[in-house]
């Protein structure tokens, strides 16, 4: 789809309602992929902090989005980005300093959340991009998503992260507490 500024239930449902229509399935190994505008994200510490929330957290989130084990273009960052953001300095660089550090990184889109776009910055999709997501034909948990990783953008934005090794999936609460967070009830 087009770029959709303002997201919305019903914007989510006029794209998928056609598929639907038409009849169409869900491969046994899909996934859904949200890419969201990386521009605020393009800030050294924030970066950071949103590699080490996401890196601790990894499992968690897949099991609160309930990731497709079956979908194999997935998988964590490399060793690499990890050290490289971890640099003391690095928080303090400039984006483009931070951007030639992590440019030389083997870095590649099939991954749990795909940076590769936000550090090229490429022009037709200067994004991050959430893959986690399973083959979906309805609009809600993409919208729940969406508002979950929203506000795991504003938390990075606001709050310090440091490097821990992951968590086991079970701990939803505790990370929710974390970002101070209150999923949707519905």
């Amino acid at each position: 789809s087009a770029i959709i500024e303002s997201t919305t239930i019903h914007d989510l449902e006029k794209l998928i309602e056609p598929a639907q229509k038409l009849g169409f399935t869900i491969p046994v190994e899909s996934a859904t992929h949200i890419h969201f505008c990386a521009h605020p994200l393009q800030h050294p510490r924030v970066l950071k902090n949103l590699i080490f929330l996401l890196h601790t957290y990894r499992w968690v989130l897949r099991d609160i989005l309930q990731t497709n084990e079956r979908c194999i273009r997935l998988g964590s960052w490399p060793e690499e980005l990890f050290d490289a953001v971890g640099q003391q300095d690095f928080a303090h660089l400039s984006w483009e300093q931070a951007k030639t550090r992590l440019i030389k990184l083997p870095l590649t889109k099939f991954c749990d959340f795909n940076i590769k776009n936000l550090i090229h910055e490429f022009s037709s999709k200067n994004t991050f991009e959430l893959r986690i997501l399973p083959g979906l034909m309805e609009a809600k948990p993409v919208m729940d998503a969406i508002h979950l990783f929203s506000h795991i953008f504003t938390y990075v934005q606001h709050h310090n992260v440091s490097y821990q090794d992951p968590i086991p999936s079970t701990h939803h609460e505790d990370f929710y507490r974390k970002i101070g967070y209150a999923p949707i009830k519905t």
